[in-house]
């Protein structure tokens, strides 16, 4: 599944920078099918897409703003754990996928 979401965005997404693609592509990449979400840490983002941290946070937040993905933020023990992410795209009946 994470190689025909990944498809779907290279394909179909056009409104984005490169990097918020990029940062999308990678999301997809760590997209657990049975859990419905990914959560690749900041830094692990970064590393595979080659760009900084900063960039990423910038990216993360535009795709948030755009309503490609819904970020939770996870903690456990009170502190904070990790992210998780939901990707939104529109599949050809007008259904999120």
């Amino acid at each position: 599944m994470a190689a025909k979401l990944m498809g779907r965005i290279v394909q179909e997404v056009n409104d984005l920078s490169s990097n918020e693609k990029l940062v999308l592509i990678v999301l997809a990449n760590y997209f657990n099918t049975d859990r419905d979400k990914a959560f690749p840490s900041q830094e692990t983002i970064a590393k595979n897409s080659s760009l900084s941290r900063s960039s990423v946070v910038r990216a993360l937040d535009e795709l948030r703003s755009k309503g490609y993905i819904t970020i939770k933020k996870r903690r456990r023990s009170g502190q904070f754990s990790h992210n998780v992410y939901k990707i939104h795209l529109v599949s050809v009946n007008g259904s999120l996928v």
